[in-house]
C-alpha cells in the first residue's frame, strides 16, 4: 500500500507488469534503458484493474493521485517467468561446452 505523499522509484531488470489493485495512480515514465525517446515515455494514470507494461531498465516512479492510498503489484509475466526458469533449468544440466 502506498499512501499518500509517497511514491516508489520502479527500475526492472526484465520486462514488468505495474497493476493497479485499488485506488488511482500517477505513473511517469523515462524514456528507457536506450535513452532514445519513447513514445510512451511522459505520466500515465491508471485506476484499479489497469495494467502498464515497464521495459527492462526502464525508471518509472508511481504514486498515489486523489485523495486515497494506492495498492499495486509489480510483477513479471508468466512468459519472463517461465523463461528464466527454463534458463535456469537448462544452465544446470547437460555438458558443457566451449568456443
Amino acid at each position: 500500500m502506498l499512501a499518500i505523499g509517497n511514491a516508489h522509484s520502479l527500475r526492472p531488470r526484465v520486462p514488468m507488469a505495474l497493476r493497479v489493485m485499488s485506488g488511482h495512480a500517477w505513473v511517469t515514465l523515462d524514456d528507457g534503458p536506450n535513452g532514445e525517446r519513447d513514445v510512451a515515455a511522459g505520466d500515465v494514470f491508471l485506476n484499479a484493474g489497469q495494467t502498464l507494461w515497464v521495459a527492462a531498465g526502464q525508471h518509472a516512479v508511481i504514486e498515489p493521485l486523489g485523495r486515497d492510498a494506492v495498492q499495486y503489484r509489480f510483477s513479471a509475466s508468466a512468459v519472463v517467468r517461465h523463461a528464466d526458469s527454463a534458463l535456469k533449468a537448462r544452465s544446470t544440466q547437460g555438458e558443457a561446452c566451449c568456443a
